[in-house]
């Protein structure tokens, strides 16, 4: 055969990899982290005080500061009144591919909602940005991270994780758990939230969780199974007068997460039943 032949053959061989990655690169660019709600404006502070660390006093969306133990999550979170502002922004509002860390706009910064849900691009790497919140399915990672830090402009909180889940965006995969909703109709609405996120937790923490309690949500695109899943790591505020420690020697592994029902249609399995109400509330 023709020396070009050859040439061309070895040419394609290479150039075709470049080609997949970047496709798969434009397909990640159009994911968003977030299920989509109603637009509804929230008002949010951009009130500074000594209680952040002085590098984040220039982001003027600040409303918090956010630190994942064992990751690079170390830096300002912000707030706008959409959801959409930050999702391709900065911190300081300039264009950005990665994004930043942002609060859900119905979020109250000033007293803190029951659940505050902060979104963050998974961008298919475990060392950066939430990405490398996929490190808490592992057992391991999570006993030695079982704290987080979240202070708002006005004070400082600890957080205990209590649960880390997966949800479906799409009602295609099953009934879709709205798990980034800040407010809640009573008490018994949001202890059926608390329980339906302990069902679906990959990992039983033995941290207790009550409705007098407030919850941190890091919400982030999971890729596992579809790009329109989400992976949630849940923490509960430390509670006034109890130590920020946690005794991570009980915890273990799920055996029967619930899981969106499209993981049963692929890989099989039982659904767990549970005998408490949870789902007849929305949930």
């Amino acid at each position: 055969m023709p020396t070009e032949f050859f040439v061309m053959k070895k040419v394609f061989r290479i150039i075709t990899p470049i080609i997949v990655t970047l496709l798969v690169l434009i397909s990640v660019a159009l994911v968003d982290p977030r299920i989509t709600k109603p637009e509804r404006l929230a008002t949010h502070t951009t009130t500074t005080t000594a209680t952040t660390t002085d590098k984040y006093w220039d982001v003027k969306a600040k409303v918090g500061y956010l630190h994942v133990p064992n990751t690079s999550i170390d830096d300002a979170v912000v707030q706008a009144k959409d959801n959409d502002y930050f999702l391709r922004r900065d911190k300081y509002g300039e264009y950005s591919y990665d994004g930043c860390y942002f609060v859900d706009y119905e979020c109250d910064m000033k007293n803190l909602s029951r659940t505050t849900i902060i979104y963050g691009h998974n961008l298919m790497d475990e060392s950066r940005y939430f990405g490398q919140l996929m490190q808490y399915k592992d057992l391991d990672f999570y006993k030695k991270s079982p704290v987080i830090t979240f202070n708002t402009n006005k004070q400082e909180h600890k957080w205990k994780v209590c649960s880390v889940f997966l949800a479906n965006t799409s009602s295609s995969d099953g009934q879709v758990f709205v798990y980034n909703s800040p407010n809640f109709a009573d008490d018994k609405v949001y202890g059926n939230f608390i329980k339906e996120i302990q069902h679906r937790s990959l990992i039983n923490t033995t941290v207790d969780v009550k409705s007098t309690d407030k919850l941190l949500l890091l919400s982030t695109c999971d890729y596992s199974f579809s790009s329109e899943w989400r992976f949630v790591v849940v923490a509960r505020m430390v509670r006034p007068n109890e130590s920020e420690n946690v005794d991570v020697k009980n915890a273990k592994e799920n055996p029967n997460p619930l899981y969106p029902d499209a993981w049963y249609r692929r890989y099989g399995g039982v659904k767990p039943t549970f005998k408490d109400d949870a789902n007849k509330n929305g949930y």
